[in-house]
């Protein structure tokens, strides 16, 4: 049984990023920061609401090269939806192969 003083805190510790450098909360890691089941996260969560999983942060990328990666891909992106393989992009021909 979980007291509402339980539930508040695992709401609360939920919200922010975990200090370990995480992107978001695992029930596990919760649990194991709370010294309770996975279990019981788990219901405190779907109680609350939560779906720390699913929070739509900004992350930046601390790799040197992201920028040039990014603009290689968003590139390819263009360069396909004007190429020839745009109608099929498009709802167009809907075929993969010879007939």
């Amino acid at each position: 049984m979980t007291t509402p003083a339980l539930q508040a805190k695992a709401s609360e510790m939920s919200r922010p990023k975990p200090k370990d450098g995480s992107t978001h909360w695992s029930c596990r890691k919760l649990a194991k920061g709370l010294n309770i089941s996975k279990d019981t996260v788990q219901r405190i969560w779907h109680k609350a609401g939560l779906k720390p999983h699913r929070v739509e942060r900004y992350m930046a990328s601390d790799d040197p090269d992201f920028e040039r990666k990014a603009a290689d891909i968003i590139g390819l992106y263009l360069r396909l939806s004007t190429g020839p393989c745009s109608a099929s992009m498009k709802g167009g021909d809907q075929s993969i192969g010879p007939a």
